[in-house]
């Protein structure tokens, strides 16, 4: 076979196109093997343009699920609360940081045909938030300022599929609001689910007075006593416990007080029920009341624990707020605290045990 002599000129040439198709290859395998973060942002724009959400004023919030009726939240006294499920206290902060999240969200467009049921979402959504105007409740229409439906969620990025009615298309919203707004079915998501609710003024007060009744008669009064100013002025107070039946007054023992009324503070219930779900019978005739009197206001804060439904499940009525509190049957036990339990430190009471698994144990130590 003969060789063929190139001229340098030849040679030169042929070395330029290699050259530039090893390029070629060396920029696609980079392309096929760079990490996903590398790989192009995709192009973001506000869920909700900020010029149009700074002339909104958001006074509710309206969250419904396919097959539930929906759930509106509103202010009553400056407080969140679930206007349509017994006026349930919401967790503080749970409806304001939802409206922030909404009106500063980015998404980005899958493009104005995509398919929405593709993405988990049909005619009618598995969740529609709404944000209403002040006239929520005066209007035909709801004063509705904007309405968001969501479907599926990409949980490892916590993001949901979302679309706004009346326009084309499906965005990618960076929150994921399927988790946050998961609940029980019939049960409002986000309300806070402490017997003794966090805007209590008895929280940022003080407990002046703690009475348990039991049916038959019997029960305690635990009163908070100011003793004389310590030598730099600082303040003193002790517990004084007094059977209602009788027996005189003595001094609880200052570790089982606070551990009581800590147990109180911090006892959750299960589930909402309504005032349908309980015999008006039964709440004549409860087997415990339990009357706490923040220092300076009244009246005081009650909690009625019920004889068992005929179901079984046990019920507190919170008269403030008139809510009716399904509970535990460990809870209904330790509800009302008995002479003993206060006054005894080597018999640990069954709230000091409850509490050992629900505070940490540098708490606990404190709490003592």
């Amino acid at each position: 076979m003969r060789r063929v002599k190139l001229s340098p000129r030849s040679r030169t040439t042929a070395a330029v196109a290699v050259l530039a198709i090893l390029v070629v290859v060396l920029a696609f395998v980079r392309a096929k093997t760079a990490p996903s973060g590398t790989a192009p942002k995709v192009a973001v724009e506000p869920l909700v343009e900020p010029a149009v959400a700074e002339t909104w004023t958001v006074a509710a919030v309206t969250v419904s699920r396919r097959g539930t009726r929906p759930f509106l939240f509103g202010r009553q006294d400056g407080q969140w609360r679930c206007l349509t499920h017994a006026n349930a206290w919401v967790t503080e902060g749970a409806i304001d940081q939802l409206i922030a999240d909404l009106l500063n969200a980015q998404v980005s467009p899958r493009g104005r045909t995509a398919e929405p049921a593709r993405y988990g979402l049909t005619s009618v959504p598995e969740l529609r938030i709404e944000l209403h105007g002040p006239q929520v409740l005066a209007q035909p229409d709801r004063d509705v300022l904007f309405t968001l439906d969501v479907g599926d969620a990409l949980s490892a990025q916590g993001t949901n599929f979302v679309r706004i009615p009346g326009r084309d298309g499906v965005l990618a919203l960076e929150l994921d609001l399927v988790e946050r707004l998961a609940s029980e079915p019939g049960q409002p998501p986000l309300i806070e689910k402490l017997l003794i609710p966090t805007a209590w003024d008895g929280r940022t007060r003080g407990v002046d007075q703690v009475l348990v009744e039991r049916d038959g008669g019997t029960g305690i009064a635990l009163a908070r006593e100011r003793l004389p100013a310590g030598p730099g002025g600082e303040e003193a107070w002790r517990w004084r416990l007094e059977r209602l039946e009788g027996g005189g007054v003595r001094d609880a023992e200052e570790g089982l007080a606070g551990l009581y009324l800590t147990f109180l503070f911090r006892v959750e219930f299960e589930r909402l029920l309504e005032a349908r779900d309980v015999d008006p019978e039964l709440a004549l005739h409860p087997v415990a009341r339990i009357q706490l009197f923040a220092t300076g206001s009244e009246p005081p804060l009650e909690l009625a624990l019920l004889p068992p439904l005929a179901d079984g499940r046990r019920v507190v009525l919170q008269a403030k707020d008139r809510l009716v509190l399904e509970i535990t049957d460990e809870v209904a036990a330790l509800l009302a605290a008995t002479y003993e339990h206060l006054v005894d430190i080597e018999t640990t009471p069954a709230w000091d045990r409850w509490l050992r698994v629900q505070l940490p144990p540098d708490l606990m130590q404190e709490r003592r």
